[in-house]
């Protein structure tokens, strides 16, 4: 409905099976002056985010029920990509085990070839460093063989090319990622941080605030460049 310089949606989750309701929202927009046309795509948008990015309402019901009683396939990528956000060590072992047993059973699934890429590089030790970065471009290259419009493959491609010290490289897949899926906050979060590391501070920064502003979850990665930007600022007291 329209009200004034806003337009509102009122959306419900519900169980199938049961016809229970499991999350219910508004979700707003704001009208700048004289726009019409491209309302409807804000609010769809707005949207896709809410109900279908990892920290959406969807994603965070069947990470409930997977943490519950876990499975294999996309419930295992489900609870890595978990592990990975929470940095939990024990959680990433687990999903790395998890994520190989099931590439034993369907080597062909680019969900899971590009998930174990990211967690190899999240849990890469010192000792196996060498090996974990090349076996996760490998992976990251098959993940985006398999499926050339995943955006989580080609994150996961950028990540071990970065780690790979293939910096420019890296940069061309994570534009190419944020492309195909411009909803996710997770890719200009951890491309502005590379693109910041180069040097390329005003493009990092902008990349960082950009990832703020999808979904509104802080993300290590942009919170990590923006207290860089507040301290080549001379803004100690922020960057802290």
């Amino acid at each position: 409905r329209l009200s004034g310089v806003a337009r509102s949606v009122w959306w419900q989750v519900t169980d199938p099976a049961t016809g229970e309701a499991l999350r219910t929202g508004v979700e707003k927009v704001s009208l700048d002056e004289g726009e019409q046309g491209g309302i409807s795509q804000k609010l769809v948008s707005q949207l896709a985010v809410r109900f279908g990015s990892m920290a959406g309402v969807i994603n965070g019901l069947e990470l409930a029920r997977e943490l519950a009683a876990p499975t294999k396939g996309n419930g295992c990528v489900l609870r890595s990509v978990w592990a990975v956000e929470r940095r939990d060590s024990v959680a990433l072992s687990d999903a790395s085990r998890c994520l190989q047993a099931t590439l034993r059973t369907t080597p062909d699934d680019p969900d899971v070839n590009a998930q174990l890429a990211i967690v190899l590089l999240e849990i890469m030790g010192s000792a196996d460093g060498h090996d974990s970065t090349t076996r996760a471009l490998e992976l990251g290259e098959e993940a985006v063989t398999l499926a050339p419009t995943s955006d989580r493959a080609a994150y996961a491609r950028m990540m071990a090319q970065f780690v790979s010290g293939r910096t420019e490289a890296a940069i061309a897949s994570g534009y190419r990622a944020m492309a195909l899926n411009p909803n996710n906050s997770a890719i200009p979060a951890r491309l502005g941080m590379i693109v910041y590391a180069t040097g390329r501070w005003a493009e990092g920064t902008g990349l960082a605030v950009k990832a703020d502003m999808i979904d509104g979850y802080n993300r290590a990665e942009a919170e990590l460049t923006l207290a860089l930007v507040a301290y080549r600022r001379g803004e100690f007291a922020r960057a802290v």
